[in-house]
């Protein structure tokens, strides 16, 4: 993945550079870009339901309760962060906070 932005970066700074590249290049270029995101997406996603597919009942609840102890802490870490910079600001309560 990060060859792939690496080099996706220097293409578009190389076509960028070269003030007489036409427009065509450059919606070549995209295109191709967005067709690999999509590609890449789709197998991640694919990827990610056959992982899914594999945990029991249990190793999902253990998941549930990190993601819900994380989001916890984030929250709390982004309300102190909210409160340091801006006192007076009214920072809404954990339980509410997500909602926003």
């Amino acid at each position: 993945l990060r060859e792939s932005v690496a080099e996706r970066k220097s293409k578009a700074r190389e076509l960028n550079a070269n003030y007489d590249t036409p427009r065509a290049n450059f919606e070549a270029f995209l295109e191709k870009q967005t067709e690999e995101i999509k590609a890449n997406r789709e197998r991640d996603s694919e990827t990610h339901q056959a992982l899914l597919a594999t945990i029991t009942s249990e190793e999902d609840d253990a998941i549930e309760k990190a993601r819900t102890k994380r989001s916890g802490k984030l929250s709390r870490s982004i309300q102190a962060i909210i409160r340091s910079r801006a006192p007076d600001l009214a920072v809404p309560s954990a339980s509410t906070f997500w909602l926003l």
